[in-house]
């Protein structure tokens, strides 16, 4: 996927992706946890800040357990996605 560009994620794509969060990134993640653009983890709750130093830019950028648990079974069932 390309930063400001479109793309389409066929069938075969988005099982992929769902193979690769069931099993590199969701056995890693406790309930209630996120995995951050760095690839740490935390528990603690995103509270909305903006971070703007360079050094805290990968906070903005978090996926919980729970989300990425229904995306995965997004990609696990659907026909392929558009990103726009």
């Amino acid at each position: 996927m390309n930063y400001n560009c479109g793309m389409e994620v066929t069938k075969e794509e988005a099982r992929s992706v769902a193979l690769f969060l069931e099993r590199k990134i969701l056995p890693s993640l406790q309930p209630g946890e996120r995995i951050m653009l760095d690839g740490t983890t935390t528990n603690v709750p995103d509270d909305g800040t903006f971070y703007r130093e360079p050094s805290e830019l990968f906070k903005n950028y978090g996926a919980s357990d729970e989300w990425l648990r229904l995306f995965a079974n997004f990609c696990q069932e659907c026909n392929g996605f558009d990103i726009y």
